[in-house]
């Protein structure tokens, strides 16, 4: 309801139509809004398919403003009835209007064989005939018995249709209904056979006797209940009632949807409890009254009833971020590259490496869109786990790959690498260039041979392993160029822990407090802080913990080799600790919390208009540090903060360097003072307002350089490091720390392009059959443990629905915007690949599908490209079959 009354404001239509139940809900929601009127363009209210209490017309007339216009239909006749142009609810309330031409109806006795119309005012079963009626239904005599009586009057074998529906008409032939008197059960506008939930109950190992039957519903019109009688064996049993009836309707709903589950189940002692006709039948028709059953289904009208205020926060609207959040992530790729590969000369400039903001706002951008992308609870964790691991692993995969070969190079089997080489005549220092530790070989400190430590290093890599203790040092021992991808890694552990934060967050157990309070949409992103400092705190003890417990045991006797290993476990734990990165990444999941609460509602203006003001403001004090950074570095070089990565600076001879400022001047770590104003800027980012959320949101980073933001940070670093091997041997330009300043440049802008020009056509091209290939061997490998068994005959949107679910894990359906499927950069082109198979000559591009409106605009393009390659190919059947009749004559 939340999302309908906010596209009632921005989208502006002036007329709806729907169920009762719709109608029902909307009044809830809407009556509970400040002021009990949403802004809207509606003209007209069409009402169908049941009947709407004059009560709920009224309230839609009072709350809207609008002319309400209660008509009756069905599948069987589409329209029965409609009231005139002229018509106002003052004449007749309550009415559906007269019949439409050219359609005939009269009210007959219910439960009664004969068609004799009854007086005027008389309630009554409608019965309805004409040309725009059903003949049947297809294959089932028994209910079109039931559902036809034979004309008395019509010696032809006229027959009427039994509507099921009671009500009278007026001597003006105005219809009212008041009830139902068919079988057939109608739950919130979905027809509900009572045969089939029978069949089903009927399946149960225990059930005997088993009729279902419609109780009456304020919300839901009516609402599935059935009378059972168990078998001896079941009825004789210790096991309670309740437990019993709980275990039947999980029985049931595993094979029926859940509007089909009996909310409400009656055990019998015998079955002769059950009314029954002459002819032995059993009686369904008043059953609820027989049994004195009263709705039990009244969750759904009760939590909207709510409000906007209350516990049924959750129930709202979800809100869209403004699409500066996803140009951002270019952004943070540009600053990682410039970390790695960015100019150590002019030393002013240099300096800025010290101000890490990438990391932290990696994570906690992850946090953010993975949180807003699934506004719901995940049902399956299996599935949630192959689907990001199906929209993640080829891409890194290939990042492992690419950087292998510079493996090799770096640390060859008993012999000096080229980096060495290269660093010949630089004092053996070559800041990120140098092989693991200064004079240490991997296969002479470590446990090992050469190659069991190369099939170490590979299996930690494609296992996800390079952030935790015993991994990431086997990359800094063996120079692994993609070292960086203990990114990645710590995703995984998010990933992996996602399931639960996201549980608990959108319970509302966190937010209830503020919910309920004044303003508290206004102020909702600032209790985030002291939250913050909290959680890095407590992260901040965990790693210590985690890096004394490792020297501990580097202290025993376990051999220097054993005791090497366990301690660079240790140096490297309290950078890549996923751990510590989890919880940065659910300080974003919370800033998506805070987000969707705070923009929950049917109008914008509810956001705090100042938000672009607080973007800003971090912006301007984010580059006004880099400028005091630079200023200070100029007036005393010796007190200046010193870059990251045991980069020599010019002129300073007691510079610090080595892995002690690697791991000790890391500033992104948990404990960090800027993590705070971070979650607030992009938080702002997320608002659309102000002068960087404007930037951020540019044509150029969000629709095309957005989508390699990953990729670029996987492939950043082997682009640098064989860029540095050719301009070295084949530009003759050697690599060091203090050339000059333009070389710094070059490498920064060859790195930047290179790597931006692979993360293209990674996405564009290699992904998707990166992506098709490994989702057959991982459901191979895995078999059926996740993956969800094909619908036969799903169509075109059905297919893309589940592969879309698959590949991200959230609910879509034809409406979802692309935007809000979880498709981020790298999963756009994932899902094509999973597609292509499926439809041949499909054309789609990653970058004009994430253009497109949403999932059914999607499939209507697929069907499109389809279409157009089988016109193709008979066009060129017929050439080439033209082409031998025209040499023949």
């Amino acid at each position: 309801p939340a999302q309908f009354v906010e596209w009632l404001s921005s989208l502006g239509p002036t007329w709806y139509y729907g169920v009762p139940t719709i109608h029902k809900a909307v009044l809830l929601y809407a009556g509970s809004l400040p002021g009990g009127k949403p802004p809207h363009s509606l003209r007209l209210i069409r009402s169908g398919a049941g009947n709407l209490p004059e009560v709920d017309a009224c309230e839609l007339r009072r709350i809207f403003g609008c002319r309400v216009m209660q008509t009756y239909s069905m599948t069987e006749c589409m329209p029965v009835a409609q009231p005139p142009l002229n018509y106002t609810p003052s004449d007749k309330p309550g009415t559906v209007g007269g019949p439409i031409s050219p359609l005939s109806w009269r009210i007959v006795p219910c439960g009664g064989g004969t068609s004799k119309p009854l007086p005027f005012g008389q309630t009554g079963e409608l019965l309805i005939r004409g040309p725009t009626v059903t003949h049947g239904y297809l294959g089932d005599a028994a209910a079109n018995e039931d559902a036809f009586l034979a004309d008395d009057a019509d010696r032809a074998g006229g027959r009427w249709f039994r509507t099921g529906d009671v009500g009278h008409l007026d001597r003006d032939g105005y219809l009212f209904l008041t009830g139902r008197n068919k079988e057939l059960i109608k739950r919130g506008g979905e027809q509900v056979s009572p045969y089939e939930v029978e069949e089903a109950l009927l399946c149960y190992a225990s059930v005997e006797v088993a009729v279902v039957f419609g109780v009456p519903n304020e919300f839901w019109g009516e609402e599935v209940a059935a009378a059972v009688l168990l078998k001896p064996s079941r009825a004789n049993s210790a096991q309670p009632q309740s437990e019993a009836i709980s275990e039947l309707k999980r029985f049931v709903g595993a094979r029926l949807g859940d509007a089909k589950v009996p909310c409400q189940i009656v055990v019998l002692d015998s079955a002769d409890d059950l009314p029954k006709t002459q002819t032995g039948k059993y009686k369904r028709i008043g059953l609820a009254q027989h049994f004195n059953l009263q709705a039990a289904d009244l969750a759904a009208a009760a939590w909207l009833r709510r409000g906007v205020g209350g516990e049924s926060a959750s129930a709202r609207a979800s809100a869209k971020p403004h699409k500066a959040i996803y140009g951002v992530r270019y952004f943070f790729s540009m600053w990682v590259v410039f970390l790695h590969a960015g100019p150590n000369n002019p030393p002013w400039i240099s300096v800025w490496k010290s101000y890490s903001n990438a990391m932290p706002g990696f994570f906690i951008l992850a946090g953010f869109l993975l949180a807003s992308s699934n506004s719901k609870p995940v049902r399956s964790k299996l599935s949630f786990y192959r689907s990001r691991i199906i929209a993640s692993y080829p891409l890194y995969l290939l990042a492992i790959l690419y950087a292998l070969p510079f493996t090799f190079m770096v640390c060859p089997p008993g012999r000096a690498g080229i980096m060495e080489e290269l660093a010949s005549g630089q004092g053996g220092q070559c800041g990120m260039l140098n092989r693991g530790l200064p004079g240490q070989r991997a296969d002479e400190v470590l446990p090992g041979s050469y190659w069991a430590q190369i099939a170490y290093l590979l299996a930690v890599c494609m296992l996800g392993q390079v952030a935790w203790p015993w991994g990431a040092f086997i990359c800094l021992y063996f120079g692994f160029s993609n070292g960086v991808i203990w990114f990645s890694s710590a995703y995984y552990f998010c990933l992996l822990c996602f399931p639960f934060l996201q549980r608990w967050l959108w319970s509302d157990s966190l937010f209830g407090g503020f919910a309920g309070q004044p303003g508290w949409r206004k102020l909702l992103g600032w209790p985030l802080l002291p939250l913050w400092v909290l959680i890095t705190l407590a992260c901040f003890l965990l790693w210590k913990c985690i890096q004394a417990l490792l020297l501990a045991v580097a202290a025993l006797p376990i051999g220097e080799k054993w005791r090497h290993f366990v301690r660079s476990m240790g140096w490297c734990c309290p950078y890549t600790d996923p751990f510590s990165w989890a919880a940065i990444f659910f300080l974003g999941m919370l800033t998506a919390r805070a987000f969707q609460l705070n923009r929950r509602g049917p109008s914008p203006p509810q956001v705090w208009r100042h938000w672009g003001r607080v973007t800003d403001s971090i912006s301007i004090s984010f580059g006004a540090s880099l400028a005091a950074a630079s200023v200070l570095w100029l007036l005393d070089p010796e007190t200046a903060p010193s870059p990251v990565g045991g980069i020599r600076r010019a002129g300073v001879p007691n510079a610090p360097s080595g892995l002690a400022v690697t791991v000790g001047g890391i500033w992104a770590r948990p404990g960090n003072l800027a993590m705070g104003p971070l979650m607030l800027w992009i938080y702002g980012l997320a608002t659309g307002q102000g002068l960087t959320a404007k930037l951020m949101g540019s044509r150029l980073l969000t629709t095309y350089l957005s989508p390699a933001a990953y990729s670029v940070y996987l492939f950043h670093q082997p682009t640098w490091s064989y860029w540095i091997i050719f301009r070295s041997k084949a530009l003759g330009l050697p690599y060091s720390v203090n050339g000059p300043w333009w070389h710094g440049v070059m490498d920064y802008v060859v790195t930047l392009s290179g790597s931006t020009l692979l993360a293209l056509l990674a996405a564009h091209k290699l992904n998707a059959a990166l992506t098709s290939s490994f989702v057959r061997a991982f459901d191979r490998a895995c078999g059926c443990v996740c993956r969800r068994a094909a619908a036969e005959d799903a169509g075109t949107l059905g297919t893309v629905v589940r592969a879309i679910e698959d590949i991200s894990g959230a609910e879509v359906q034809a409406d979802t915007p692309i935007a809000e499927c979880g498709l981020d950069s790298f999963g756009t082109s994932a899902l094509l690949g999973v597609l292509r198979p499926m439809f041949p000559g499909l054309k789609l591009t990653p970058l004009e599908t994430y253009g497109l409106a949403n999932v059914g605009a999607l499939a209507a393009r697929i069907d499109a490209d389809v279409a157009a390659t089988a016109g193709a190919g008979h066009a060129g059947a017929a050439r080439s079959l033209r082409a031998p009749l025209r040499a023949s004559a």
